[in-house]
């Protein structure tokens, strides 16, 4: 609801800038000056139509005569969302500590670049391969049944065989988290389960990366996506397109999560 003395102050504040009466400014919006005197005391409101024309008049914006001066607005803060920046910032620190020690790593810290310089040598046509994962519909699960751990381990698997199924080695992978204002002990667990899954796969695990957004989530809720960049020699970069009749299909048994059926073929990309 509008409040009507904070609307009156910023219509008499502007037309005082403006070096106006409130004569003036009825005459030039065709009204009385009663009506300008009924609003600058906060006795009424003007009309929609009318805050358009004397926002027009006086130069400034509705959203100014509406909201009034700057210097009487609310200021919102984190903290009115509920969330603990410190607490996050505590947090981040000790994701920070997650990252993989390689020299290869040179720099993965919270919202920084990821700097990267990766050995390609003995490859011929060196491409890098970058893609990005979502655990899908089994996170809801995992929230509602506490399998943390699990799903973090899930989706290291689903992006790292995102990559390799195309004959791809994936090399390095970033873990991205928004949540509500968690206590951060879900969520230290949920990136050493990161850490873990990477170093088991011989991936260098760049941290979690983690948006707290209190207003739109529960504490315990979250939502997970994971950056994976690899590298392969163009030429053996593997799409089936060259898959015909006679040739021999090989099935790979394998084991864990996200595990699936690959079918292999090589094709040059063009």
């Amino acid at each position: 609801m509008l409040d009507k003395e904070k609307v009156g102050r910023a219509i008499a504040g502007q037309r005082k800038v403006k070096g106006m009466t409130q004569k003036q400014l009825a005459d030039l919006l065709h009204i009385s000056y009663q009506a300008v005197s009924r609003w600058e005391q906060g006795i009424s409101l003007p009309s929609v139509d009318m805050i358009y024309d004397i926002a027009q008049t006086l130069e400034t914006s509705v959203d100014f005569l509406l909201r009034g001066p700057l210097e009487e607005r609310q200021v919102i803060t984190y903290k009115d969302t509920g969330l603990d920046v410190k607490r996050l910032h505590m947090i981040k620190d000790r994701l920070s500590g997650l990252v993989t020690r390689d020299e290869r790593l040179l720099c993965a810290k919270n919202v920084d670049p990821v700097f990267f310089m990766p050995d390609t040598s003995g490859t011929e046509e060196p491409v890098c391969v970058f893609a990005s994962h979502v655990p899908g519909s089994k996170e809801r699960l995992a929230m509602e049944n506490g399998y943390d751990r699990e799903i973090c381990a899930d989706l290291v698997s689903g992006a790292a065989n995102n990559l390799i199924r195309f004959g791809v080695k994936p090399m390095i992978l970033q873990a991205h988290m928004v949540c509500g204002n968690n206590d951060g002990v879900q969520i230290l667990i949920m990136g050493e389960a990161f850490k873990g899954a990477c170093e088991k796969n011989g991936i260098l695990f760049a941290g979690l990366e983690v948006a707290a957004q209190a207003v739109n989530y529960q504490s315990s809720d979250y939502r997970l996506s994971a950056s994976v960049i690899g590298f392969a020699d163009r030429k053996q970069i593997m799409t089936g397109k060259e898959i015909g009749e006679g040739d021999v299909l090989i099935g790979l048994q394998a084991e864990g999560l996200s595990s699936a059926p690959t079918i292999f073929g090589r094709s040059q990309f063009l």
